[in-house]
């Protein structure tokens, strides 16, 4: 076992980010198989526009194939959107029981022999994101509808801009793709949120000892600036981690003591210029560098219909919002 607690979450990550990953393989081979039953139809539909002497948006809305198409669309997307839910419900799942074990072996490691654990069913009923009637659920039953909707218009304005057969099919594969990117955020989300949200649960569940707990981010190269700015901050346990949309930072407990060596700010501060600048855009980076603005005003609440406040990375134009109703 390793010998630091930030060791132990690192490894803890890992183990959650390997079920991120196995979850995400089986969505996109989902999609790829939806596509593929797709096809025929948008190759017969193609087919069809290229033979028409004058293909124009109200001929082609009229084709049979094309009706036959957007139905085939819609029916497609309404399946996988059932099959997504089954997957957030199985992921999520197995990210309460990662997380239980998990924040049993930080308590153990600050020498709690028995820590106070939820059950599993206990947690999934707090997070009411999971409920079938909940707001997550109901933005998976709206996509078959409103993504068909976007090919639909998608394919007849490549229709009226003269766009070839080729160039729509083109398009018509870009709008499905989007159906396959919103999926994989909204379910990578919901499955890092719950191993997140079961941690703090069991938090409070030792509130005898546990105090609070620490943002602890992944400084790398793809971490935003929003999570550095938050990274080594201590949280009351009555406040969740809003990280934003595919967030993978975690919670460790804060028991008086935080063992983070340096905070986000002092680690970014000892990247060399040229990481800042990539990590933080040459205008944020220049603004920052004459002091228009505070290190820990990176990081914005946002408000999330199905997941509530979500933080993200402050735009500059926002930054220097701040500091002109400020008067500085």
């Amino acid at each position: 076992m390793p010998d630091t607690v930030t060791g132990l979450a690192a490894k803890f990550r890992k183990a959650l980010l390997l079920q991120d990953e196995k979850m995400i393989a089986r969505l996109v081979e989902a999609y790829l198989r939806l596509y593929e039953r797709l096809t025929d139809k948008i190759d017969l539909l193609m087919f069809e526009i290229g033979a028409m002497a004058d293909p124009s948006k109200a001929a082609v809305s009229r084709l049979a194939r094309y009706g036959d198409l957007l139905q085939s669309i819609e029916n497609e997307l309404s399946k996988y959107s059932a099959y997504t839910q089954v997957e957030i419900e199985t992921t999520t799942r197995a990210a309460i029981d990662l997380a239980i074990k998990d924040t049993a072996n930080y308590l153990q490691f600050y020498g709690l022999s028995q820590p106070a654990m939820l059950p599993t069913a206990a947690i999934e009923t707090l997070l009411g994101f999971l409920s079938p009637e909940g707001a997550m659920y109901k933005w998976l039953g709206a996509r078959s509808g409103e993504n068909t909707a976007k090919v639909a218009n998608a394919l007849l304005e490549g229709i009226g801009f003269g766009y070839s057969p080729a160039k729509v099919a083109r398009i018509i594969e870009e709008y499905l793709g989007g159906g396959l990117t919103e999926a994989l955020r909204m379910a990578r989300t919901a499955h890092m949120y719950a191993y997140r949200e079961a941690t703090r649960a069991n938090y409070i569940m030792n509130s005898d000892v546990v105090q609070g707990w620490i943002w602890f981010a992944e400084l790398d190269g793809s971490v935003c600036m929003s999570c550095v700015a938050q990274h080594g901050e201590i949280f009351p346990l009555s406040e969740k981690l809003d990280d934003h949309y595919n967030g993978r930072c975690s919670m460790l407990p804060y028991l008086g003591d935080n063992p983070l060596e340096q905070s986000g700010e002092q680690w970014f501060g000892e990247q060399s210029a040229e990481m800042q600048k990539k990590m933080m855009g040459q205008g944020k980076w220049d603004a920052w560098k004459d002091d228009k603005f505070k290190f820990g005003q990176l990081s914005t609440t946002t408000y999330n219909d199905v997941f509530g406040d979500m933080r993200g990375e402050t735009s500059l134009k926002d930054l220097l919002s701040v500091v002109e109703k400020s008067g500085e």
